[in-house]
């Protein structure tokens, strides 16, 4: 979350310097970036020294290690493409920093092994949804990029459900299925208790 305001508040996706009209104005982004690069080599150097093993039964560790994970691969990359030139693709990035800080918020506030367990099931019923897409919408093409037809003059599809299964290991794909069913079909489904969760006091 500090990391993309911090990064729009100081105009520092703006590498060539075009909006300032002083030297010292462009001189202050590159030390803005030396910063933010000292700042998450800190907080990485400090979260491998503290050896952190999510508990196995446990929602809540499991989805926030891999939250800050995320954010600190994302906030790696937000630097490499500054470091290349491509500024307006990592401001662009940089907005995955404060989803993330949002997922973080709202699972942490309360209920909060309730929501990080609602999450994970989140999570297996899209992946389960991107394989169901790619069965609809992913045909087979000729060298010309014209649909492949069979006898009846349907389109063929370009996976089959055992391609993608077999994408995963076993055991992999059959969590996915099973978890994925614990989400309910939709998002709103009646009162708090019926979605897993404490009615708030």
């Amino acid at each position: 979350m500090f990391f993309g305001l911090h990064v729009w508040k100081t105009g520092w996706w703006n590498s060539s310097g075009n909006d300032c009209v002083e030297k010292p104005c462009k001189n202050s982004h590159h030390s803005a970036k030396r910063e933010l690069k000292r700042l998450l080599r800190k907080v990485g150097a400090f979260i491998d020294n503290q050896a952190i093993y999510p508990r196995g039964n446990v929602f809540l560790d499991k989805v926030v290690a891999a939250h800050v994970s995320k954010a600190l691969n994302v906030a790696q990359s937000i630097i490499a493409l500054i470091d290349a030139g491509f500024s307006e693709e990592a401001f662009g990035v940089s907005r995955t920093m404060v989803e993330i800080a949002l997922n973080l918020r709202y699972i942490t506030n309360r209920n909060s092994e309730q929501r990080a367990q609602r999450f994970v099931h989140y999570i297996a019923r899209w992946k389960m949804e991107l394989m169901r897409r790619g069965l609809k919408h992913f045909y087979r093409t000729d060298e010309n990029g014209n649909w492949v037809l069979d006898a009846k003059g349907e389109k063929i599809p370009n996976y089959t459900k055992a391609d993608f299964r077999n994408m995963l290991d076993k055991k992999r794909y059959a969590n996915y299925a099973k978890t994925a069913r614990k989400y309910p079909k939709r998002t709103t489904c009646g009162p708090p208790a019926q979605c897993g969760l404490q009615p708030c006091p």
